[in-house]
């Protein structure tokens, strides 16, 4: 899986929406992931979330350019008001808490709940992000504490979790490929070959972005 690149206005014809969207309680880092992943900087004083985000990268899986959109909503008590707006048609979800607050993981049961009315959460991957994880020190003790996070995650039929850093970057792209390709492993493959045939979208691009890979094939899925 590359990220698509371009310097001039190119149509490019895409398979199909990846549609993402991000969860979690105020200030545990939604909107730095995916600064990170999209554009692999850290912004030391982000502005909090007030109304749902979005954003959109081209990525080629298999000689097919989807564009992978994020949603970003807010972590204010008012999300349960616009999640039905914005979570329509959604592929994945990801819950974001905060590495040292406990809080922000118990929380996460309020989200599943709050989604669960807009979304068969059943049936679409979503995965658990314990964000911060710089917070415990060196990178050698990232996973300290971490099978207490593997059981919180399974016991809530998440299809994965991970320890992340948006501020160093640590799993942040391990955890979007991971998620990434549960979504397309759910597609139905009849019409991946449609799109694959050419029977696809066009969409116009003019931003100026610098080509990337995923780095190796380890899921780090705790």
């Amino acid at each position: 899986m590359e990220e698509v690149q371009n310097e001039n206005e190119i149509n490019y014809k895409f398979g199909k929406d990846i549609k993402i969207i991000i969860v979690g309680n105020l200030s545990t880092g939604k909107t730095s992931i995916i600064n990170r992943y999209m554009n692999d900087n850290f912004e030391e004083h982000c502005r909090a979330t007030i109304a749902p985000e979005f954003s959109f990268k081209i990525i080629k899986i298999n000689g097919i350019n989807f564009r992978l959109q994020f949603w970003d909503l807010p972590g204010q008590e008012r999300v349960p008001i616009v999640t039905s707006l914005f979570c329509k048609d959604s592929n994945a979800v990801v819950f974001c808490c905060e590495v040292k607050n406990d809080k922000s993981r118990k929380d996460i049961l309020k989200w599943v709940k709050t989604l669960s009315d807009n979304i068969d959460l059943e049936n679409v991957p979503k995965i658990l992000v314990e964000n911060k994880c710089d917070l415990l020190g060196d990178e050698e003790k990232y996973n300290e504490g971490i099978e207490e996070l593997k059981e919180f995650s399974n016991n809530n039929n998440f299809s994965c979790c991970f320890r992340t850093s948006a501020l160093n970057g640590y799993n942040i792209e391990n955890a979007i490929k991971f998620l990434v390709n549960e979504i397309i492993n759910s597609f139905d493959e009849e019409d991946i070959n449609s799109y694959r045939e050419g029977n696809s979208s066009i969409i116009n691009l003019n931003n100026k972005t610098t080509k990337s890979s995923f780095i190796s094939d380890s899921k780090r899925c705790c």
